[in-house]
């Protein structure tokens, strides 16, 4: 893994989590119950759920503008591997709708004719388009990798075992269970608010009923005297 980091293979490094070690089946995304699972079974401390949450905060607000230029890319249509340019009397681009032929125009997918000269500029176009999502894709798995890195170090060799273990038959991608981790303090946070503010509406309950039976009880005393003055 820290080999395909170096590099800078994401995809493959991404395929890696993604499969199966027993069947070899590469899923769409990663297993968030078998990662739950796993996270259940550290017995981590305050201090380490607290430290992973920060961290994990920080470099979410660090992918944040990867994340969204990478998906802003990937909308308008290209991939990592869009940039396929098949050489001979002709090119033509993947995702592009471009395609060209011996002749001295060729014609888009609206089939309008375009010159050589309109056609080349459309491909330099995509072919930026292209480098600039593998330059997001690689940055987004290095601050991955850094948070792996991180999180990992927080943890004992024994936490370390039992991640591997209780994530098995996929590898235990760190990145995602830092995530995880994050937010199980998220939703124990919530839970302990919910708790507090119940029993603070609970307790304005009693001493409004308190009060309410203690202005009773006076009212009567009141009119108790009132016959005996009779």
């Amino acid at each position: 893994m820290v080999s395909l980091l170096l590099q800078q293979r994401h995809d493959l490094l991404q395929a890696f989590y993604l499969s199966n070690c027993l069947s070899g089946a590469v899923g769409e995304e990663h297993q968030k119950e078998s990662i739950t699972a796993a996270v259940q079974q550290l017995r981590l401390s305050k201090q380490q759920v607290q430290q992973i949450s920060q961290a994990t905060a920080v470099f979410k607000r660090l992918l944040a503008p990867l994340i969204q230029g990478r998906q802003v890319l990937q909308g308008t249509g290209f991939t990592a591997a869009s940039a396929a340019v098949h050489t001979g009397p002709g090119v033509k681009l993947e995702g592009g709708g471009l395609s060209s032929s011996s002749s001295s125009s060729s014609s888009s997918s609206s089939g309008v004719v375009l010159p050589h000269a309109a056609m080349l500029q459309r491909l330099q176009q995509q072919q930026r388009r292209v480098t600039n999502l593998s330059t997001l894709m690689k940055k987004e798995m290095f601050i991955k990798g850094c948070l792996s890195v991180f999180t990992l170090g927080r943890l004992t060799w024994l936490q370390a075992a039992r991640l591997i273990i209780h994530a098995f038959p996929y590898p235990a991608s760190i990145a995602a269970v830092s995530q995880e981790i994050a937010e199980l303090a998220q939703q124990h946070v919530q839970a302990q608010q919910a708790a507090a503010e119940a029993a603070a509406a609970a307790d304005a309950f009693r001493g409004s009923s308190s009060g309410r039976s203690g202005s009773a009880g006076r009212q009567g005393v009141r009119r108790a005297r009132l016959k005996v003055r009779r």
